[in-house]
């Protein structure tokens, strides 16, 4: 009734927040270890600017889990937050780390085509259509660095792919749909 009233606003902050503490606390207690405990640790520190701490939260995370999403990423960020130190670049290459792992080949790929390193980028989203063939922004991305690259046959090969991926699929459950939109004609 009252969306702009600070006093509302105040108390809805104050719920979620001993909502929140009330959540993390049982986190903390029935799943210490696990990887989502120290995911939440990493964060808290990265937040702190406590950015070692963090790197090594989310390396442990990491170890309970290989595949979720952004754990590789954003260890790799805090580290280079932390340092530009010849070993902190060497450990936030993720895609070397992991080179069948889309999610950190992706912005590596990004990094190379602001670059204009075309090569390198065509190379790691090559990598990521053959890992995730029906990825649509990897298609469009791989079609705009082979324009990029001068390769207009290539990125029209790339267009030809992202299209297909976004056609209707065909069968009888979509012929039985389309009918369903068609007018029926009155008698």
């Amino acid at each position: 009734m009252y969306p702009s009233d600070a006093d509302v606003l105040y108390e809805t902050q104050r719920l979620n927040t001993q909502a929140w503490n009330a959540s993390l606390f049982e986190m903390f207690r029935k799943t210490s270890g696990s990887f989502r405990a120290h995911q939440l640790s990493a964060e808290i520190f990265e937040i702190q600017g406590r950015y070692a701490e963090a790197a090594g939260e989310y390396r442990k995370a990491i170890e309970e889990n290989q595949v979720a999403l952004n754990l590789h990423f954003r260890r790799g960020r805090v580290l280079l937050l932390e340092s530009h130190a010849p070993g902190n670049l060497a450990q936030a290459r993720v895609a070397a780390l992991s080179p069948d792992f889309p999610e950190a080949l992706e912005p590596v790929a990004q990094a190379r085509m602001d670059a204009r390193q075309y090569g390198a980028a065509i190379a790691r989203l090559e990598r990521v259509v053959r890992l995730q063939p029906d990825d649509e922004t990897a298609h469009y991305r791989l079609m705009m660095t082979y324009r990029d690259a001068g390769r207009t046959a290539d990125a029209t090969g790339e267009q030809a792919a992202l299209d297909k991926l976004r056609r209707a699929p065909e069968g009888e459950f979509t012929n039985f749909l389309k009918r369903l939109g068609e007018k029926v004609p009155k008698p």
